[in-house]
């Protein structure tokens, strides 16, 4: 490929973001690495994320090992995940980021969450799933007006991925009308 042929970091964070392409998140983070110190590696990459993160918010529920999010390694708390969601709502680029987001009933991972709901459209986030852990985050625009920034976790469950998506739809759609 061309380099000025190359999708711009935006619309690379939209494949991330909407599709959830684990390999292109990794990446990204080892270009953090090398922007920083000319040396491309994942270690690095947390470092300079972490430390960018601390200067921001409260950084404790943070734990980086890898890009793509899935070592069981890495942790993140939900209070991170809502903290992070408030400060990039006000950031000059809260407009790209929620542009890059999946949406509930329409695109990305979450176009089937909600679809026919009143969450459906209103929902915008980035989901998570590995063996036994199911997480979304992102906004609602609710339709009495209200702007909500939401983490949802689940580790460790025992019921089935659909039981689980069932639960979080409903927490969604509640949020919808809040």
């Amino acid at each position: 490929m061309l380099l000025h042929e190359s999708p711009s970091l935006g619309s690379i964070m939209n494949i991330v973001n909407q599709q959830s392409i684990n390999l292109f998140a990794e990446h990204i983070l080892c270009q953090l690495s090398v922007n920083s110190s000319g040396y491309g590696s994942t270690h690095n990459g947390t470092l300079v994320c972490t430390n960018y993160w601390k200067g921001k918010i409260d950084a404790t529920g943070l734990f980086m090992t890898d890009g793509s999010g899935l070592s069981r390694s890495n942790s993140v708390s939900a209070k991170f995940l809502a903290d992070l969601l408030t400060y990039m709502n006000t950031s000059k680029n809260a407009s790209s980021f929620k542009e890059s987001l999946a949406i509930a009933g329409k695109k990305g991972t979450m176009s089937s969450v909600a679809d026919g709901t009143t969450a459906d459209g209103r929902v915008y986030g980035k989901s998570g799933t590995m063996t036994r852990v199911k997480s979304y985050a992102g906004y609602v625009d609710s339709s009495s007006g209200k702007k909500l920034a939401y983490a949802m976790i689940i580790n460790n469950h025992y019921c089935t991925s659909a039981q689980l998506k069932k639960y979080f739809e409903q927490l969604m759609i509640k949020m919808s009308v809040y």
